[in-house]
């Protein structure tokens, strides 16, 4: 495949959205160059950068002359480079990866992110202390979110079914931070967790 170029956070392990683009390509074989941004030096504000994605946010996809921001979208158009391998041929299926996806997005994505802000952001752009009654706020919506996954992968062994795919690619990210954005209940649900550890194994999050 002719080679495109995604940017991504330094180090990309930091942006749960950048992890989720460069996971995907490296699971599909794609012949991606990536391109660091230092979000601490504030590279993502320089007018070259703003040029790409008026958001200021990583990650941006260029190939050739499509430029694509929005880590699930990425996602989805390098699925489409490999047909059938993260993304079902049917219908119903592809629509069920996309619910789980838009749930990531709208619910738990909402959620998650009050941990990771608190926990981790703020320290890394030093923005001062965890807000614990915003967290502690948060809890019960966490919670919920993860009541929703131990029944579904109570009843399958990743969200879609026997094998892995975008939904599974698109939620696991932020459990990568579980433990360091204190992200409650995990050990309490026997088979999130042990989804959590199928995927930390793939080769493509190694």
């Amino acid at each position: 495949d002719q080679e495109c170029s995604v940017t991504v956070a330094k180090p990309v392990l930091r942006s749960h959205p950048s992890r989720r683009c460069v996971a995907v390509a490296r699971h599909l074989g794609l012949n991606v160059e990536l391109r660091e941004v230092d979000l601490g030096a504030g590279e993502h504000q320089t007018p070259s950068f703003v040029e790409l994605n008026p958001n200021r946010k990583v990650p941006v996809l260029v190939d050739g002359d499509v430029t694509l921001w929005e880590s699930v979208a990425i996602v989805n158009y390098f699925s489409d480079h490999r047909p059938g391998v993260l993304l079902p041929d049917t219908a119903a299926g592809r629509a069920n990866v996309l619910r789980w996806q838009a749930w990531a997005l709208s619910r738990f994505n909402v959620a998650t992110s009050v941990f990771l802000f608190e926990n981790m952001v703020k320290g890394f752009f030093g923005l001062g202390a965890p807000d614990m009654a915003r967290l502690e706020d948060t809890t019960p919506e966490v919670l919920a979110c993860l009541d929703i996954l131990e029944a579904q992968l109570g009843a399958s062994s990743y969200l879609c079914g026997d094998a892995p795919n975008l939904a599974d690619f698109t939620l696991y990210p932020t459990f990568e931070h579980a433990e360091l954005i204190g992200l409650p209940g995990i050990s309490e649900r026997p088979a999130l967790r042990s989804w959590v550890e199928k995927m930390a194994v793939l080769p493509a999050f190694a």
